[in-house]
């Protein structure tokens, strides 16, 4: 077995936080599936949640066979430090889990074989913050980060099949599709998985004692980012509300810090200019106890997508936490998750910006509840088998066995953008397609095949 050093974010889903973020998520996806296949981890982790557990000191907290180093984030992004914990440790692979955890790596420059995570389409969600800010600051920044672990990893994951096509896209610009590396799988896609829920296990009983004349909860949990359609979401539920007393939302969570501070204020105003806002219960971040106890009180959750590139390529850590508690699901079918309920009938799913169809399906599902719990039953069960850590991290698992640089980190010539491989007749000939002279002149034109013609023979 290896030994080896993951990067990533937290807080770690078992840790003290107001809020289970994705990439602290996806963080510990990595480092407890490898331990559990009998492979030595030590992982190192930056909070980026205000108010999470604070870096200690130079011990290491042991969690499930993980030694977990805690750094602060400029710690984490210091090359030496990671450079020096490598050595230290005597590790056989770095992994980097999430863009920045990658990223961090990158910076190091370990000189190990090195697998690097993108936790969903990194440039499609700078898109989504650019079009959220009115400014295309986000792309340049992200563009940084994608273009230094790309021009550098030795190995890739993606979260779906979608994101594995768009990265080969990236990996092409930055020149990785060259000679040496054909016929070599760049790329492997780790789903989300479906971690441990923290479960109180009444609340399955709850729902199933229910009548029905019992008040119907529908739940959102988590943040509210750029993709989160909350128009759909308060007119859909608006509409069911119309036909039926009994239906009531209820939700936790709120802001993302630092990312998204306005679409849950737009939540927040629709809520309050509405004629039925007495049955919308907005809770915002709450503690776990109490997280449990709206969890016991919902009879559905909900999540409804804006159709952005971001949710397409990527996935929805909250719905499987939801399959995990055995909660009926209704969300937008957009990304690779929810077709893959849609098609197995293990969710109610709606095309995006559907007010009518929300409407419609939150009133079958209140009148449905046996239906709806049976259903739920089956996704979990589903879920178990083909999103549970183990299953997820097999790429992983069995590059780890045998960690490899990729071919192209061997040859001198290592990773170029693709132009630096061209001829000096295909760098005029770039210059030509860009020159607005060349373009609009016959003569010129003419006189640019005509050379064309001499430097191909």
């Amino acid at each position: 077995m290896a030994r080896v050093l993951i990067c990533g974010l937290g807080p770690l889903p078992f840790e003290p936080a107001w809020a289970n973020w994705g990439p602290g998520i996806r963080t510990w996806q990595f480092a407890s599936g490898l331990a559990a296949a009998g492979h030595q981890v030590d992982l190192v982790k930056a909070d980026l949640a205000p108010g999470s557990t604070p870096p200690e000191g130079p011990e290491p907290l042991s969690h499930e066979g993980v030694q977990v180093h805690r750094f602060s984030l400029p710690q984490m992004m210091e090359p030496t430090v990671l450079a020096r914990l490598a050595r230290d440790s005597r590790v056989d692979a770095v992994v980097g889990a999430t863009l920045l955890g990658s990223f961090a790596l990158a910076r190091a420059r370990c000189g190990l074989p090195f697998w690097a995570d993108q936790f969903g389409h990194s440039m499609s969600e700078a898109q989504a913050k650019a079009a959220l800010l009115g400014k295309n600051r986000p792309l340049a920044e992200t563009w940084n980060l994608v273009r230094r672990v790309g021009s550098t990893a030795d190995k890739f994951s993606a979260v779906s099949k979608a994101q594995r096509f768009a990265m080969m896209g990236e990996l092409g610009a930055l020149g990785r599709l060259n000679a040496l590396n054909c016929g070599y799988e760049l790329i492997e896609v780790i789903p989300c998985a479906l971690g441990q829920p923290d479960v109180d296990g009444s609340n399955d009983a709850r729902r199933r004692a229910r009548h029905p004349e019992d008040d119907f909860g529908v739940l959102w949990s988590g943040s509210y980012n750029v993709w989160s359609d909350v128009e759909t979401l308060v007119a859909g539920l608006e509409g069911a509300m119309a036909e039926d007393p009994r239906i009531r939302f209820i939700s936790t969570g709120g802001e993302v810090p630092g990312h998204d501070q306005t679409t849950y204020r737009r939540l927040e105003q629709r809520v309050a200019a509405s004629a039925f806002r007495d049955r919308f219960h907005l809770a915002g971040w709450v503690e776990p106890e109490e997280m449990r106890a709206y969890r016991g009180r919902a009879d559905l959750a909900i999540v409804t997508e804006t159709p952005i590139y971001e949710g397409m390529l990527g996935s929805k850590n909250r719905i499987l936490e939801w399959l995990a508690l055995e909660v009926p699901v209704l969300c937008t079918e957009l990304c690779e998750l929810s077709s893959y309920l849609s098609e197995r009938g293990l969710a109610l799913t709606v095309p995006p910006g559907d007010v009518r169809g929300t409407s419609l399906a939150i009133l079958w599902a209140a009148n449905h509840r046996g239906q709806l719990q049976e259903m739920a039953h089956k996704a979990k069960n589903s879920a178990a088998g083909d999103f549970s850590v183990t299953e997820t991290t097999t790429p992983l698992q069995a590059w780890t066995q045998n960690p490899r640089k990729a071919p192209d980190s061997q040859s001198p010539a290592g990773v170029r953008d693709p132009m630096k491989y061209a001829s000096w007749a295909d760098r005029v000939a770039a210059w030509a397609q860009r020159s607005r002279f060349v373009e609009e002149s016959t003569l010129a034109r003419k006189v640019w095949k005509g050379f064309r013609r001499r430097s191909d023979s």
